[in-house]
């Protein structure tokens, strides 16, 4: 047998072992009753797998009492559970739906973190599957707040709209040249995607520094809007950064540093940062090469025979390093990937409500936790947080 016939021969065999090691653990699996459901007897059977060789030389090992988060999205639900000594989690009396499915465990230092997607869609079934779970390597620079919806007031007031990032990193990161933009609904193919209301800031590789753990706070409109005597409002005056388009009236702060926005078009059509209030996919982006960017035109026409031009700017999915969806209830089908983000953030969260999304690490309630769902990652709170952590009392849902 020639060596490469060799080689690919054990990894048969292994794969083969992984597969028999993972039916029979999920055969001992221990038994969790979860609120009963409306559906029947449909059941799930979960095997929490370690591919780091961590509790031994095995290439797939059980991890007991990993951390296992569920999510039926249909329903909005929440539960949290812990794999058994043999790494199980047998749950029964559920729902028909779609479960986003999370399982975690720190062990040495380290955070491992697996997760996966079932659909639960044949009554009187039990469905099984394995989460293999590696080793989670901390994200640089996230989206880790937006205010978007607007100020409780009856004055349908959304000027003081607001991006928060944070470092989540180990190590100082940068801003410079990096993109915020809105993506166009329904537009994208295998590897790319369009975006509006692109802004992107200056610099020349190390000029703007953030620090590990370290907050920037991007307002729509730098202002005092408290001292503007809008009710129910916050001070931005103070901000990181202000999205500044230099081709409109729009407001400057000349104490705070704008963020340009990236555009081609005559003046008349310019547009400061506005994030939709209710459902929308918010991406931060970083090219290698400004060859990655590319620029369409579309051309509509009004009732009146008036026409307007839209500028849209496309990237390659593998440029975006972290992405937010919202949505109130299911407004707008997704457009990124799940790889990506899986989920959305916002369920509920109705305009003119005072409230923000925020990254909330499970018990704790840690910034810049980012596992690329943001229906696990972000929580719901009473009212925003700009330049700072929430506090766990005002958290509405998890």
């Amino acid at each position: 047998m020639k060596r490469t016939d060799y080689f690919f021969f054990q990894k048969k065999i292994q794969l083969v072992l992984i597969s028999i090691l993972a039916f029979l653990n999920l055969w001992t699996c221990s038994k969790v009753n979860n609120p009963a459901g409306l559906d029947g007897s449909v059941g799930m059977q979960l095997f929490i797998a370690d591919t780091t060789r961590t509790f031994d030389n095995m290439n797939m090992s059980p991890i007991a009492n990993a951390n296992i988060r569920v999510y039926l999205k249909e329903y909005d639900e929440y539960h949290k559970y812990r794999s058994d000594q043999n790494g199980c989690l047998t749950l029964k009396d559920l729902r028909l739906g779609t479960y986003s499915i999370q399982a975690e465990k720190n062990y040495g230092g380290y955070n491992r973190f697996g997760s996966l997607e079932m659909e639960l869609s044949i009554p009187n079934t039990v469905y099984a599957d394995t989460i293999y779970v590696k080793i989670d390597t901390l994200a640089g620079i996230v989206i880790n707040e937006l205010y978007y919806c607007g100020a409780a007031n009856s004055g349908r007031f959304y000027r003081d709209q607001y991006v928060e990032l944070y470092n989540n990193s180990d190590s100082v990161q940068y801003l410079d040249k990096l993109i915020i933009a809105r993506v166009r609904n329904g537009h994208a193919d295998e590897e790319t995607f369009e975006t509006f209301y692109c802004y992107r800031f200056p610099g020349d590789g190390a000029s703007y520094p953030v620090n590990p753990g370290e907050f920037v706070l991007l307002a729509q409109t730098a202002r005092n809007y408290i001292a503007d005597g809008i009710e129910n409002s916050i001070d931005l005056s103070t901000a990181d950064w202000e999205f500044y388009d230099e081709s409109s009236n729009d407001y400057d702060n000349p104490a705070v540093p704008n963020i340009p926005r990236m555009t081609k078009l005559a003046k008349e059509k310019s547009n400061d940062f506005y994030m939709h209030l209710r459902a929308d996919e918010i991406c931060l982006i970083k090219v290698e090469h400004e060859d990655q960017i590319k620029v369409s035109y579309e051309t509509t026409t009004g009732f009146d025979g008036s026409s307007d031009t839209h500028e849209y700017f496309q990237f390659p999915f593998c440029c975006v390093i972290d992405a937010v969806s919202y949505n109130y209830q299911n407004l707008l089908p997704k457009t990124l990937p799940d790889f990506i983000d899986s989920g959305f953030a916002g369920y509920k969260m109705d305009r003119y409500s005072g409230q923000s999304i925020e990254r909330h690490a499970p018990g704790t309630g840690a910034a810049g936790y980012d596992r690329n769902d943001s229906s696990f990652d972000f929580a719901t709170l009473i009212s925003p947080t700009p330049d700072f952590q929430h506090d766990m009392g005002i958290v509405i849902r998890p």
